[in-house]
């Protein structure tokens, strides 16, 4: 899958946090760091999912989050379950959205 279409389907809101999973922890430098790598063509590791049957979700619906409060509005579009990969997905998201500020030292 192309990067352009892993961003779509973040926005589109499929992609749901298991609640016993840790909140993002990530920082800015580590956000940057897969984004060189990404650029660099390095490989990011695996996201791995679950395509889950839908009743889960809605039978369960408190056991689940989006990635963002932003997809809050989306968690009925939830389709996979995140079982690795949650720093990496919400990186991308919110690189995508402008929420990362670099700095670089002055030489």
């Amino acid at each position: 899958m192309e990067l352009r279409d892993l961003l779509t389907k973040i926005e589109e809101g499929i992609f749901a946090i298991p609640e016993v999973q840790r909140p993002f922890v990530w920082r800015n430098p580590q956000i940057v760091e897969l984004f060189n790598s990404i650029y660099q063509g390095f490989p990011i590791g695996s996201i791995i999912v679950w395509d889950a049957p839908k009743n889960i979700f809605e039978n369960y619906p408190d056991l689940f989050r989006p990635l963002s409060k932003d997809l809050d509005v989306k968690t009925g579009n939830f389709r996979y379950i995140v079982i690795d990969g949650q720093q990496r997905l919400l990186s991308m998201l919110l690189a995508k959205r402008g929420r990362i500020k670099v700095f670089r030292p002055i030489r």
